[in-house]
């Protein structure tokens, strides 16, 4: 795709806070497709900068990823998103996980967008890698800063016996 002449001024790897993209210019393709597309269109290879930080928490229900999501953003305080996966997925889109899901490309925009204007990110949830695995593996590839990955191991009893503390264990069952 093009971009006419007066629409390219408004496109650039840092948007100012008083700018928004067009949603009329986009062009609907799967999540990773469209991502990488605006990419090539608008020139961007790299999201960020060297000063900005991507923190990727992965694990099953329960492992801590959201409280180590929550204390680290308290503790340095402004200047970090904390993107959540299933906020997004079930929350806001109400979806269910599966691959090419539009929750995948909200997720990767989300980051974008946050690294972009100079945050921090902290992007947790499962992030079952058959499913997020090539939005994640870009996402890095693009960062221009550093990246850290760390995933949550815990035994899974002790994930079960977390998540009946939870009031979506009503919804959502162990064998789920």
């Amino acid at each position: 795709g093009t971009t006419s002449a007066s629409n390219s001024s408004q496109i650039s790897s840092r948007w100012s806070r008083d700018q928004k993209p067009n949603p009329r210019n986009s062009v609907k393709l799967d999540p990773m497709a469209a991502t990488l597309a605006w990419s090539r269109v608008s020139g961007v290879s790299r999201v960020g900068d060297g000063t900005t930080r991507l923190v990727v928490l992965r694990g099953n229900w329960g492992s801590g990823k959201s409280t180590t999501a929550q204390e680290v953003r308290r503790r340095i305080g402004r200047g970090v998103a904390w993107v959540e996966q299933d906020y997004l997925r079930r929350i806001l889109l109400r979806e269910h996980p599966k691959p090419g899901a539009p929750n995948i490309g909200l997720i990767d925009q989300t980051v974008r967008y946050s690294l972009g204007h100079g945050y921090h990110v902290i992007l947790e949830g499962g992030l079952y890698s058959p499913t997020y695995g090539a939005m994640l593996r870009q996402l890095i590839a693009d960062h221009a800063g550093p990246t850290g990955v760390y995933y949550f191991q815990i035994p899974f009893d002790e994930t079960v016996r977390r998540h009946a503390t939870r009031p979506l264990s009503k919804v959502v069952t162990p064998e789920q």
